[in-house]
C-alpha cells in the first residue's frame, strides 16, 4: 500500500453519474493499494450513501453537486460525502428488523444497515445547509 494520499470528486444528483464516480473511486482505492474487499466495502457504502441521496434527498428536479473526499491515512480509509439536499442523519434513522419474514419488512432501511455494517466508524454532520457523512475502513482488519 502507498502512502498517505487524498482525493475529491464531484458528481451531479443523477444516478448516471454515480456510475461514473464509483469507477473512479475504485481506481482510487486500487491505486493505493487496498484489497478487493476492502475496495468492495467502499464502493458498497458510496452506492448506498449517494443513490438514497439522490433518490430520496432532494425536493425538487434541480441539478445538484455532490462532493466526495476521499483519502488514505495510515491504515485507514476515510470517505465523506457531502450533499445539499435535506437534512438526513442516517444514524437516527431506524434499522430493519432483518429476522421478519420478507412479506412483513417494511422497503428501505437496508442501505443504512449495510453502510453500519461494512464500515467501522459512521460520522453525520449538518455543516450549514449540508449534510456531510463521514464514513472510515479500517484497511487491515480481519
Amino acid at each position: 500500500m502507498s502512502g498517505d494520499a487524498a482525493s475529491e470528486f464531484r458528481l451531479k444528483n443523477d444516478l448516471a453519474d454515480l456510475e461514473r464516480v464509483a469507477g473512479l473511486l475504485w481506481n482510487f482505492c486500487r491505486d493505493h493499494g487496498l484489497s478487493e474487499e476492502v475496495s468492495g466495502d467502499i464502493r458498497l457504502a458510496f452506492d448506498e450513501a449517494v443513490s438514497n441521496t439522490i433518490r430520496h434527498g432532494y425536493t425538487d428536479r434541480d441539478s445538484h453537486e455532490i462532493v466526495v473526499r476521499a483519502s488514505v491515512a495510515g491504515r485507514k480509509l476515510a470517505l465523506e460525502i457531502e450533499d445539499d439536499a435535506r437534512a438526513f442523519n442516517p444514524l437516527e434513522a431506524p434499522l430493519p428488523d432483518v429476522t421478519l419474514p420478507v412479506e412483513e419488512k417494511p422497503i428501505g432501511g437496508l442501505g443504512v444497515l449495510l453502510i453500519r455494517t461494512v464500515m467501522d466508524e459512521v460520522d453525520y454532520q449538518r455543516r450549514g445547509d449540508w449534510n456531510v457523512l463521514r464514513v472510515v475502513r479500517a484497511i487491515g482488519r480481519a
